[in-house]
């Protein structure tokens, strides 16, 4: 079973594969950083910037169909008003990145991208 789900982007590609897979790679070239910046923030509490940073992923993660990562995605972008403990929010961020980096992993098999 795949961890994303790319009908969103297939229905906006009108059968242009070559869109769907330049926003592959966009996704490929811009989440590494953001992951390591939510992990961070994350570790200092930087509540602000996990909001902003969990916004910022929304996008491609909404794009690409990662629906398992969603909620959390949610709840981080309201971490400030969401009443989330310092375990809970290290829990949530745990979960997102490995699983983003195990789709990450996937799509880079799959579309033939190093």
């Amino acid at each position: 079973m795949k961890h994303y789900d790319l009908q969103a982007l297939e229905k906006l590609d009108m059968g242009n594969r070559e869109f769907t897979t330049k926003m592959v790679r966009m996704f490929l070239s811009h989440t590494p950083d953001l992951l390591a910046h939510i992990e961070v923030a994350g570790a200092s509490q930087d509540l602000e910037s996990v909001a902003r940073i969990a916004h910022k992923l929304k996008s491609g993660i909404d794009a690409l169909g990662i629906s398992e990562v969603r909620a959390d995605i949610k709840i981080l972008e309201r971490v400030r008003s969401e009443n989330v403990n310092e375990s809970e929010l290290e829990e949530i961020i745990i979960r997102l990145v490995s699983h983003v980096k195990r789709t990450m992993t996937e799509l880079r098999h799959d579309f033939n991208i190093p």
